[in-house]
């Protein structure tokens, strides 16, 4: 069964992405991961010291010391998790990291997961660990990724809007999409923002994809297509975003003119984003 995994710096912004991703975990009966990267000390020549090594030599805060305070921090993180939520199988686990992003694919992949869940600061996009990293992440994963804001405590959704251009989604993309809607029980609202004043696209193609799914289309007019979305998000009550990023035209028109920090954390819902290699 396809756990739900969760990367937290062990912020607040991280510990509402656990509780989140908890919830869903308790909701779904499945199992939750709870990964916590944390940095390795580097040599004069800045490549990594394998750990066996890393010990051997002083620096100010040693390798064990960082894997101590990384495990410790995990282990009262499960002890909240289990007393909210008694019973959920939760297996933590400490990465060394020099590269957050890498470190975190390479441990994630293997576990197949349903979602990797991230936290956001508000205004300040990805918790401190991930920074700018973060769009790396998103660009990387070849597996859905959850961003949850800090604060953020609702239960798991029950009402879904998708984000579209308006084109045909990718097959990998529709298969996710279909299979986390079912998974989830989601009814999903599918729209699009109209920029300017161009001939909007009839998305019929797209209704057809998702034919046989509780979905409704919308049309937002909206020249900043982040506001788009905020203000339809607020009116529908939707309690999660859905995003299908393009290589190169959905992805820079989305996440490209602006810094995705921003974009994620303007969004007062989780946000799922569905790569295309899903």
């Amino acid at each position: 069964m396809e756990p739900i995994v969760v990367a937290t710096d062990l912020s607040p912004a991280g510990d509402s992405a656990v509780q989140y991703a908890a919830g869903l975990a308790q909701s779904l009966q499945r199992p939750l991961h709870l990964l916590h990267a944390f940095m390795v000390p580097t040599g004069i020549s800045e490549l990594p010291l394998q750990p066996e090594v890393a010990t051997l030599h002083t620096y100010p805060v040693s390798y064990d010391a960082l894997r101590a305070e990384a495990e410790e921090g995990l282990r009262l993180s499960v002890t909240r998790v289990q007393q909210a939520y008694p019973g959920l199988t939760v297996v933590p686990q400490a990465v060394p990291a020099v590269g957050v992003s890498n470190s975190l694919l390479d441990a994630v992949e293997p576990l197949k997961p349903l979602c990797l869940v991230l936290g956001t600061h508000p205004r300040h996009g990805f918790t401190e660990t991930f920074d700018s990293r973060g769009l790396d992440l998103l660009r990387m994963a070849s597996f859905p990724l959850l961003t949850v804001p800090q604060g953020y405590s609702g239960a798991a959704p029950t009402q879904a809007a998708l984000a579209v251009d308006g084109r045909s989604i990718a097959p990998a993309q529709l298969a996710t999409v279909r299979r986390l809607a079912t998974t989830l029980g989601l009814q999903l609202d599918i729209v699009h923002v109209q920029t300017g004043d161009g001939e909007h696209p009839s998305c019929q193609e797209l209704l057809q994809q998702l034919s046989g799914l509780p979905v409704h289309l919308h049309t937002v007019r909206n020249d900043d297509v982040t506001e788009g979305l905020h203000s339809f998000l607020q009116q529908s009550g939707a309690q999660l975003l859905l995003q299908l990023p393009h290589h190169h035209n959905f992805w820079e028109r989305l996440f490209g003119k602006q810094h995705t920090a921003d974009i994620v954390s303007e969004i007062n819902v989780p946000v799922l984003v569905i790569p295309e290699g899903t």
